[in-house]
């Protein structure tokens, strides 16, 4: 059996990827069997159209931490399945506000009363080890404070100290 090379602490990265995959495969399957038609991907920027009801993608942005272009890569699916309509900003034309549909609203609904049975579910994975949830929060809100730069050895940016 060989060692594989991108292993370990080193490719933190790889294994939340692996992770995410892993979450949003499940979760889909979850959602289609209950009959919601929300992107996996998009659940959290349906409740923030929710929540702001109309939103403009800059404000839903800065709301889920995210990029402005991130929630416009994801508008035009969430209009072509009828979950949110867009509408110009009365104050701005160029701008454009979403919100809900009816078809949106009751999708939500549904996702809504999943949300307790998903958290249940979650909690049961670490059973004896750490919370897998707070243990990435965790690591998030430290590597913006300190981010990996600052964490490594400056030595080691150092051409005459690194090895051929």
């Amino acid at each position: 059996m060989t060692t594989r090379q991108w292993t370990g602490r080193v490719f933190l990265g790889r294994l939340a990827e692996t992770l995410s995959t892993l979450i949003e495969s499940q979760s889909a399957d979850l959602f289609n069997t209950a009959g919601l038609v929300i992107p996996v991907k998009s659940c959290s920027l349906m409740m923030a159209i929710r929540s702001r009801d109309p939103g403009a993608a800059v404000d839903l942005a800065r709301d889920l931490d995210c990029s402005h272009q991130l929630v416009l890569q994801k508008i035009p699916k969430l209009l072509q399945l009828g979950l949110i309509e867009q509408e110009p900003c009365s104050q701005d034309r160029r701008r454009k506000l979403f919100r809900l549909t009816d078809t949106g609203r009751s999708n939500l609904a549904v996702a809504d009363t999943l949300f307790p049975a998903i958290e249940r579910a979650y909690d049961g994975l670490g059973e004896g080890a750490t919370d897998v949830y707070e243990a990435m929060e965790a690591t998030i809100a430290a590597l913006k404070a300190r981010p990996l730069v600052e964490r490594v050895d400056p030595r080691l940016f150092d051409p005459a100290l690194r090895r051929p």
